[in-house]
């Protein structure tokens, strides 16, 4: 079809049509379950709005080891590299709206034999052509958009690999701080039961101590020596995993020391729910559902018809010398409407194929937020509750102390037997390293919620999906 016969009524009917079909407006995905103004379990009741979950934690020296971790974590580096694809498509996605100018240089040679006599033709060619889809319904408009959608899903899948190789680094260091506690406290256990063995001994070589009693103590010393054996395998395994996540050689070389902190903050009451709309988790399934969205709908409008301008301008000549010269120039512009009428089902299935996609992205979304819903909830919950455990254990180990110190005292005074004494020491012994656990289930627990809320307690700059 010429350019001349698309001039006035046609190209004004297109104009029309092309108004007619634009870009909708980008939607956000229906949330899974009404969301609450405010989470509906209550953490505490004091004020406060830290400025960085990291630093809240109670040792400084988590910064440090979160920033070696980020520069040297290979996971980061390929996620990075996806961000990268994902911003390069964006540019191809929107090349593809725009007018694309090709330029080439062709030198034929021709030989043929006509009633005996042989000719040889020579040609040469120097052209340039340019090509423009033009978007009357908005398919490439959507695929860019839906480009930028991709894009904005890889920054955010960025920034939660960050959050949550955040988020190992401290919960590995915290486990190396128990796992030195809990080795030294093993010391502890060894060095007491080998002093009451020794003791009974002593009482037993004198005739004031049965062999039952030196047996049942020399059975405390050797259990007391095989937890400290298990808590040492449990420190070198913590040194490795915190020495893998800095980047490290695992030698097991690294020596935290120090005991383990309490959280520097409490819990603000009334945290809002749209804290949720900056997990980047969250607004990653939210732009990949927007991008589906957005290719289903250009695919159900690749059944509309399309319209392809063209148009090429160059010289030819026999010589190659009188290329250039300017009476060889030739030129010639097109348009061309092209309808899809039979594709052996191709277009059907693609639209068939674009919007299940969107339906599973829509679903990835839900169930991304109900886990997140879930996770900070049950943080949140966790947080008096353990706050009490570790309120009464403090208390247990305190009394356990004393009970072992009396249980001492009456033994040497032959007012109560060995068993008694032993249970004693080995129950102090145990509510201390319990006391522990819980002293770093909380800190866990403290870091669980700041990457569920997907940062701190600080409320959201804007609001999300």
């Amino acid at each position: 079809m010429s350019l001349s016969a698309l001039r006035g009524g046609p190209l004004l009917a297109l104009a029309a049509l092309a108004g007619c079909a634009g870009v909708p407006p980008a939607a956000h995905p229906p949330a899974p379950v009404p969301l609450p103004a405010r989470w509906q379990a209550v953490a505490a009741t004091a004020p406060g709005e830290p400025a960085g979950w990291i630093a809240t934690l109670g040792d400084p020296r988590l910064t440090a080891l979160v920033d070696e971790a980020l520069a040297a974590s290979p996971d980061l580096r390929a996620t990075l590299a996806r961000v990268a694809a994902a911003r390069a498509a964006v540019g191809s996605a929107a090349a593809a709206a725009r007018p694309a100018l090709d330029a080439g240089l062709e030198a034929r040679r021709q030989r043929s034999t006509l009633a005996g006599q042989t000719r040889t033709d020579d040609r040469h060619t120097l052209q340039t052509s340019v090509a423009w889809e033009a978007d009357l319904w908005g398919r490439l408009a959507l695929g860019t958009r839906a480009a930028r959608s991709d894009l904005a899903a890889a920054e955010a899948d960025l920034a939660a690999a960050r959050q949550l190789l955040a988020a190992d680094v401290a919960g590995a260091w915290f486990a190396a701080l128990e796992a030195e506690a809990q080795l030294a406290l093993a010391d502890e256990r060894v060095a007491s039961f080998a002093a009451s063995v020794d003791s009974i001994a002593a009482r037993y070589r004198r005739g004031l101590a049965e062999a039952l009693d030196l047996s049942l103590a020399r059975e405390n010393l050797a259990s007391a020596r095989a937890r400290r054996a298990e808590r040492a395998r449990q420190r070198d395994a913590a040194r490795r995993r915190l020495e893998a996540l800095l980047g490290r050689y695992p030698a097991a070389a690294i020596a935290p020391a120090g005991a383990l902190p309490e959280p520097a903050a409490a819990v603000p009451a009334g945290l809002p729910a749209a804290l949720l709309t900056r997990r980047p988790d969250v607004r990653a399934a939210a732009a990949r559902w927007r991008a589906r969205q957005d290719r289903a709908t250009a695919a159900a409008r690749n059944w509309l018809p399309g319209l392809r301008l063209t148009g090429s301008g160059g010289r030819t000549s026999d010589a190659l010398r009188e290329l250039l010269d300017g009476g060889n120039a030739v030129w010639h512009l097109a348009a061309a409407l092209t309808q899809p009428l039979y594709a052996g089902g191709r277009l059907r299935a693609e639209r068939a194929q674009a919007a299940a996609r969107a339906d599973e992205a829509a679903a990835d979304y839900a169930r991304v937020v109900l886990r997140a819903l879930r996770e900070v909830e049950t943080a949140l919950a966790a947080e008096p509750l353990l706050a009490r455990q570790a309120a009464r254990q403090a208390q247990a180990a305190d009394e356990a102390r004393q009970a072992a110190a009396l249980a001492e005292e009456r033994y040497r005074r032959g007012l109560t037997d060995i068993l008694t004494l032993l249970d004693s020491r080995r129950r102090a012994f145990d509510a201390r390293s319990r006391l522990l656990q819980v002293r770093r289930a909380r800190l866990q627990n403290r870091i669980d919620l700041y990457l569920a809320l997907g940062g701190d307690f600080a409320p959201p700059r804007e609001a999300g999906p």
